[in-house]
């Protein structure tokens, strides 16, 4: 059948991507995204949207979205392309990061970030975040990965070539937020995504061999793309209390 409105043909068009590009970063968010959403009155802060792709590709899945463009000219393209699409009321675009102190708590459903802020700002970052979420929330964070040799003994240290998330800062997010789960995007640890019955133990092995292999030639680390980090804030006691009866 035919996709017959926006968020159907956002949806088809991601089922017909996602058979290529099952194991790419922005194609898990993109999913999580959508898996998330409920009705439109749901809102989304993008705080990375560059030109607004993505922005502009929330919205027509149903969100209303407020996002962070970067430069003045990513501003102005991100606009006309809300513009464009006829999403300008559903798709609000502003030019600087300090709006996050402007929004009340518990004002977002979905959180989306590819920033990386200063290693001495990134408590105070994800404390924001969290506030900014509606209970039961998630934010999303996408982070650029550099492995490095050594085998991690948890999920280990998140790189990027101009910051680093390290072991302390996952912990800091998790003392923010209730849970914290890390989707790595590796070399042969993505395989399992096309395999239909993948074991713990299957998918054990192939992050393991991932890593021996970095260990070889550390020169595979440039195949590697993305993680996410998936954090959900906690529900609040009434909500908990409805769905556990």
């Amino acid at each position: 059948m035919a996709p017959r409105n926006r968020s159907d043909i956002a949806a088809h068009d991601l089922a017909q991507t996602d058979t290529c590009h099952r194991w790419r970063a922005d194609i898990f968010v993109e999913k999580l995204v959508r898996s998330r959403f409920v009705g439109p009155w749901q809102r989304l802060l993008d705080l990375s949207a560059g030109n607004g792709q993505e922005a502009v590709r929330y919205a027509q899945l149903g969100y209303l979205v407020d996002a962070v463009a970067g430069t003045a000219a990513e501003f102005d393209a991100a606009r006309q392309m809300a513009q464009r699409d006829g999403l300008e009321q559903r798709c609000r675009f502003a030019p600087r990061v300090s709006m996050l102190m402007e929004y009340p708590d518990a004002t977002f459903d979905v959180i989306v970030t590819r920033r990386l802020p200063a290693a001495g700002e990134r408590r105070w970052w994800a404390d924001n975040i969290n506030r900014l979420l509606k209970p039961g929330g998630v934010a999303l964070f996408i982070v650029p990965v550099r492995h490095t040799t050594a085998m991690p003994q948890r999920d280990a240290a998140l790189t990027a070539p101009t910051a680093a998330w390290s072991a302390v800062d996952v912990r800091d997010l998790e003392r923010s937020f209730e849970s914290v789960m890390i989707e790595r995007f590796t070399i042969l640890g993505r395989i399992d995504r096309a395999l239909p019955d993948v074991t713990p133990v299957l998918r054990a092995r192939l992050k393991q061999l991932d890593y021996r292999l970095l260990r070889v030639c550390p020169a595979f680390a440039a195949a590697t793309t993305d993680s996410v980090l998936v954090c959900r804030k906690r529900l609040s006691a009434g909500a908990e209390r409805r769905a556990a009866a």
